[in-house]
């Protein structure tokens, strides 16, 4: 769950100081934390609180770090910076994946 602080903390690392793109931003912030608990292989129960929101602030990182990079390059990266964002979403991310699956 996208809460508006963390809106504000995506604008405040984008330096956008204007309320136009709040819903794009959102939808950008919405989608980067599916694409993170996906990527842990963990349903997302496991990585939420009571009120939806990640509870771990490694993951809440890389939700920004990665809504931040589609904003500013549109989500296509070239091949001279295509590592250093995503690495730290990568790093900040890689203690929470689910090598084994419990049912096994």
């Amino acid at each position: 769950m996208i809460t508006d602080d963390d809106l504000r903390l995506l604008k405040a690392s984008a330096r956008v100081d204007y309320d136009d793109e709040d819903e794009y931003l959102r939808s950008l912030l919405e989608t980067a934390e599916a694409s993170i608990v996906q990527r842990t292989n963990r349903d997302i129960s496991e990585l939420t609180d009571e009120m939806g929101r990640l509870k771990f602030k490694q993951l809440q990182q890389a939700v920004c770090f990665l809504a931040k990079e589609w904003y500013e390059n549109g989500g296509v990266s070239s091949p001279g910076n295509m590592n250093a964002p995503l690495y730290g979403v990568e790093y900040l991310v890689r203690p929470f994946i689910k090598l084994v699956d419990d049912d096994a």
